[in-house]
């Protein structure tokens, strides 16, 4: 039994990313699964890890950064993270991600865990806000997965709650 790669196939998506949340947003992080922009199933190195490009809607490449996530055999379990600048309620956006044999100049480390839109309450990013207590999340600046530390959340196995204590 032997085993053969493919070259490198050019793949070109255009995505379309609504704001559902009802806010404006900015310096919005996008973090997707490689198979939810090109499908599943890719071919063994149909896909050149260094060269995704992306494209924001006036067809400029902006920086992104991908992520290896095991197995590592399989390109489709990698994440492409990228930022939006503004987009407001409602709007869509149209960006083209494109995979082709030509390396990006845009590479870039986007660090995800230190966004304002991280949505796991005070997990010690910041200073501890008065009257909430959430000991089991710290930051963990020994293990930084695609930036500079990243989030330890430990349990007894059963529920991780977290809680305002002072009145509303």
């Amino acid at each position: 039994m032997s085993f053969t790669s493919v070259a490198p196939a050019d793949y070109d998506v255009r995505l379309d990313l609504k704001n559902v949340s009802g806010q404006v947003k900015a310096d919005w992080p996008v973090i997707l699964r490689v198979y939810t922009v090109l499908g599943r199933n890719l071919p063994a190195g149909s896909v050149d890890p260094e060269g995704f490009h992306v494209y924001d809607p006036a067809g400029k490449e902006v920086p992104h950064a991908t992520e290896k996530l095991p197995p590592y055999d399989q390109p489709g379990n990698d994440e492409l993270v990228f930022v939006i600048p503004r987009i407001k309620p409602g709007e869509v956006l149209s960006y083209r991600i494109t995979n082709t044999g030509k390396k990006s100049t845009k590479r870039t480390t986007i660090d995800v865990v230190g966004s304002t839109h991280n949505l796991i309450g005070n997990g010690r990013f910041d200073p501890v806000k008065d009257g909430w207590m959430f000991p089991l999340a710290a930051r963990d600046e020994k293990v930084g997965h695609s930036g500079r530390s990243s989030l330890r959340l430990t349990a007894d196995g059963k529920t991780v709650s977290t809680k305002y204590a002072r009145p509303v």
